[in-house]
């Protein structure tokens, strides 16, 4: 190897990456003394959530193909398991903290208003038992816009 050299291409690959870290969506640091926002989305087969406080992402995952079983679920029931994965995922961001549940599966929204007949039902409730948490609908466009970014922005990095 030769000796070390800053080169016009490196300072300028530099500077894009001065700039891509500094501008949003970049991942910040949780407070927990602020409730919590997990953004969940289904599609045919995969699923995904965001852990946010302010409008800033703190947190994600996705997992990218589900298995037969699962590609062969509701969407409601993907949505439940948007929900759950993230939870037992990242339950250390919940623990002492409030949570805004947002899913664009309105139906989830009224989980605490219908009649249980559906496995997951119950355990989606079961498993939110211990959180202090609401649960909100959103619209999906916003939260997929929102997942593609963050997926962006893990690539780049």
């Amino acid at each position: 190897k030769g000796p070390f050299s800053w080169t016009e291409q490196q300072e300028k690959a530099f500077q894009q990456l001065k700039l891509v870290m500094s501008s949003p969506p970049v991942i910040a640091l949780p407070d927990f003394s602020r409730p919590f926002i997990l953004e969940t989305d289904a599609s045919g087969q995969g699923i995904g959530a965001v852990i946010m406080q302010n409008g800033q992402p703190i947190a994600f995952f996705r997992k990218k193909t589900l298995g037969p079983k699962a590609t062969a679920a509701s969407t409601y029931e993907k949505e439940a398991m948007a929900t759950l994965e993230a939870l037992k995922k990242r339950k250390h961001y919940f623990a002492s903290s409030s949570i805004i549940i947002r899913t664009n599966q309105l139906s989830l929204k009224y989980i605490h208003d219908q009649r249980l007949v559906e496995g997951v039902q119950h355990k989606f409730l079961v498993k939110l038992l211990g959180y202090n948490y609401t649960v909100e609908y959103k619209k999906a466009k916003r939260i997929r816009l929102l997942m593609l970014c963050l997926e962006l922005l893990i690539f780049y990095y």
